[in-house]
């Protein structure tokens, strides 16, 4: 059987949230988002902008989700003490 993912209806942390560092150095765990539709299944081909909001740099800018959903920031480099947020946008669904 084939199962067609229909268009991305949200945007969710997979993996890799709520990471703690030291500043300046990178995080151990890449963040990993899934772009799911309203199935609940991954969609793959979602281009995503990662833009990091407070602290840091991230060394994917952009990526495109996977056969199974998941696309990766890469390795994220922690900016000044305290929280370090990221902002993760797609022309196809809701910012997280």
């Amino acid at each position: 059987a084939v199962i067609v993912s229909a268009a991305p209806s949200r945007l969710e942390v997979a993996s890799g949230g709520s990471q703690t560092s030291f500043p300046g150095d990178p995080l151990v765990d890449p963040l990993l988002i899934r772009a799911a539709d309203a199935a609940g299944r991954g969609v793959p081909g979602v281009v995503l902008r990662f833009r990091v909001s407070s602290g840091g740099a991230v060394e994917n800018a952009t990526s495109v989700t996977d056969a199974l959903g998941l696309a990766s920031t890469g390795r994220w480099t922690l900016g000044d003490v305290g929280t370090n947020t990221l902002t993760v946008e797609s022309d196809e669904v809701s910012t997280i």
